[in-house]
């Protein structure tokens, strides 16, 4: 069975994009959820769901949280790139490259 063409190439739904300091991650943010969690892939984000409410910046650290504890990252290496007082967020994942990042969201995604 072929891929569909728009199936990002590193086999996941996730649409990575490589950087001159890393891989962008796209995010899609919930904030104000019941546990702090990846729910899966919508639109070629990862969706992230964190419990604490949009104010004052608190729920993208959150988010930036969620992400490098999930993926095993220490959380300087995860910061919003852009989006910051929107749910549709690119993350940096600095120091990674894209087959790298994909290995740790196939491992998280095995880990359910």
């Amino acid at each position: 069975m072929t891929q569909p063409a728009d199936t990002p190439p590193n086999g996941l739904e996730v649409a990575l994009e490589p950087h001159a300091e890393g891989v962008v991650l796209p995010v899609l943010a919930r904030a104000s959820g019941r546990a702090n969690q990846f729910a899966g892939v919508h639109d070629g984000r990862l969706r992230v769901i964190v419990t604490v409410a949009p104010e004052r910046g608190k729920a993208n650290a959150a988010v930036v949280a969620v992400v490098a504890d999930r993926l095993g990252l220490r959380p300087a290496e995860v910061s919003v790139l852009a989006g910051h007082t929107n749910p549709r967020k690119k993350l940096l994942i600095r120091g990674a490259n894209v087959a790298e990042l994909a290995g740790l969201l196939r491992r998280e995604a095995g880990a359910g």
